[in-house]
């Protein structure tokens, strides 16, 4: 990401600063399984989502589907997918994995399909807890 950010291209120096008559909120609750209408999100109604926790490439699309409800069709989802379990580096902390920064597009059908011209990222996230959770080790 440092070397993406780094480039004066990738980001507006004036969109660093918020202009003064915005207003930001701040929602607690389950990432994976946000209450749309009850902050103000009906299904259908959101362009993209950038994910900030990565989920197992086994449920992936399984996991994605709730926050696939609030896109619009066409809309994006950016989001950090484990590698399989078997390919994790054995010194990797619990609760952290390496895979990929994939990039998903809401399909007509309402199905998350990878959106053309994904550039595979490689990562390193932190891994979402499912619910009774309290660690997770390594994907």
């Amino acid at each position: 990401a440092r070397r993406h950010l780094a480039a004066t291209e990738a980001w507006d120096s004036d969109a660093v600063r918020r202009p003064q008559d915005t207003k930001l909120e701040a929602f607690v609750g389950d990432a994976l399984h946000p209450d749309g209408p009850a902050i103000g999100l009906p299904a259908g109604s959101v362009d993209a989502i950038n994910l900030g926790l990565a989920v197992s490439s086994e449920t992936a699309l399984e996991d994605l589907a709730p926050l696939a409800q609030l896109l619009r069709t066409g809309g994006l989802l950016a989001a950090p997918i484990c590698s399989p379990k078997g390919e994790q580096p054995s010194n990797l902390p619990k609760g952290k994995c390496v895979g990929l920064f994939e990039i998903f597009q809401k399909s007509d059908d309402g199905s998350l399909q990878r959106a053309p011209g994904d550039p595979d990222i490689p990562t390193k996230f932190i891994v979402a807890l499912k619910p009774g959770e309290t660690t997770r080790g390594s994907q």
